[in-house]
């Protein structure tokens, strides 16, 4: 994924800014500050998928 303005430990005035940059359909905005949290639930949905799917056979 490529990201025209990647915003670092915004906090709730960065959280602000990326809403207000996000708005502009010309570019795609990331607060990475989130993405660690992000990607802890995406990987344990994953798991919790693969889990349940071998539980059933």
């Amino acid at each position: 994924m490529t990201y025209d303005v990647v915003i670092v430990g915004s906090g709730s005035a960065g959280c602000v800014l990326a809403n207000r940059l996000a708005a502009s359909p010309a570019l795609s905005v990331v607060d990475a500050s989130v993405m660690p949290t992000i990607l802890v639930a995406e990987r344990a949905a994953t798991l919790l998928g693969r889990w349940l799917g071998a539980t059933s056979r």
